[in-house]
């Protein structure tokens, strides 16, 4: 596996393609660390959003949760 850098991307390739592209002149060489940057960088804008919806309070339970938050308030009743 190889790194090129092609159209403003990073992609991870087989050895025999990137052989092709970068002989072909479609693409150049990258090191993997630039590859893992911008991969990384993709996935930290995901955490923002979730904290953008933990600002705003929006927070939501699984039903297991809210099943268990409603016998517990049955059981409540009884004592």
């Amino acid at each position: 596996m190889k790194t090129i850098f092609k159209n403003g991307t990073y992609e991870r390739v087989s050895n025999e393609v990137a052989d092709y592209e970068v002989r072909t002149g479609r693409a150049k060489y990258a090191s993997k660390m630039d590859w893992k940057k911008n991969a990384r960088s993709t996935v930290s804008v995901k955490s923002e959003t979730v904290t953008e919806a933990e600002q705003k309070g929006e927070h939501t339970k699984s039903k297991k949760a809210m099943k268990a938050a409603k016998f517990k308030a049955k059981q409540r009743q009884y004592e």
